[in-house]
């Protein structure tokens, strides 16, 4: 992208977004204060399956059923003994619950 349209300061990989809970609860919301919040796609950090708003306490949810199966998208050949789904992607979101 950067080749592309060439733009001093402009980064490609987040969009700045209007606030919609601006001046909402500042006491515990750090951003409230913010007119816009820079927006990233959640699997820069490795956590592809949004399960953090699923193990919030007060939801009172038991059970999660997830299944981690990125890695297949990235091997093209089935016969690749690499083509395996790994945990990454779980255990990066358990990592972050901690």
């Amino acid at each position: 992208m950067e080749k592309l349209f060439p733009e001093p300061k402009v980064e490609y990989d987040i969009a700045s977004w209007p606030n919609p809970f601006y001046g909402v609860a500042p006491e515990t919301f750090i951003d409230s204060a913010q007119t816009n919040l820079n927006l990233v796609d959640g699997g820069e950090d490795g956590e592809v399956i949004p399960l953090q708003p699923l193990l919030v306490k007060a939801r009172n949810v038991d059970v999660i059923f997830a299944i981690d199966a990125v890695r297949v998208f990235f091997r093209q050949e089935r016969h690749d003994p690499e083509f395996q789904p790994r945990p990454t992607i779980l255990t990066t979101s358990q990592m972050a619950a901690l």
